[in-house]
C-alpha cells in the first residue's frame, strides 16, 4: 500500500513540475491542425528520460466535432526486460498493453466504445513499465 501511495505522489509531483514548464514550453513535436474545420489533431513525440537512451514513441490524438475521439500511442525499442507498458495522459491511466518484439501500439477510439481522454496541446503523455513503474517515455522536455 505504501508503494502505491509513493507512486501516485511521485507521479503527482512530476505532473506539477511538468505543468510549471508548460507556460514556457513550445510543446516540441506537437502540432494542432484542422481537417476542414471539423477536427482537432495533436501529434506528440515521446522522449526517454535522461537515464534511458533507446525507447522511442509518439502519440496521436484526434477529436471531431461529432464527439468522436481517437488516441494512438506507438512505442518501440523498449528493452527486453519490459513486458507490459502503461500509458498515462495527464496523470490518468488510459491503458496497458503487452509488448511484442520490443514494441507496442495502443489504439483507443470512442467509436469502438473506448474511453478516450480529452487532450490539449498542454497534455502530458507518459509511458511506464507496468511491472517496475519505471518511466520509459514522456512528452515533457
Amino acid at each position: 500500500m505504501g508503494m502505491t501511495v509513493s507512486r501516485w505522489v511521485l507521479r503527482g509531483l512530476a505532473v506539477t513540475i511538468a505543468g510549471m514548464f508548460v507556460l514556457m514550453l513550445s510543446y516540441s513535436g506537437a502540432s494542432a491542425g484542422s481537417g476542414g474545420g471539423d477536427r482537432i489533431r495533436y501529434k506528440v513525440t515521446l522522449h526517454p528520460p535522461a537515464q534511458i537512451d533507446a525507447p522511442k514513441g509518439k502519440a496521436k490524438y484526434e477529436e471531431r466535432n461529432n464527439g468522436r475521439k481517437k488516441l494512438n500511442v506507438e512505442v518501440e525499442h523498449i528493452g527486453d526486460t519490459t513486458t507490459t507498458i502503461e500509458v498515462f495522459v495527464d496523470n490518468v491511466s488510459v491503458g496497458t498493453a503487452a509488448l511484442s518484439a520490443c514494441s507496442v501500439e495502443i489504439e483507443l477510439d470512442t467509436e469502438d466504445s473506448d474511453t478516450v481522454p480529452t487532450m490539449t496541446q498542454a497534455s502530458l503523455v507518459e509511458v511506464f513499465d507496468a511491472d517496475t513503474d519505471t518511466k520509459l517515455l514522456t512528452s515533457a522536455s
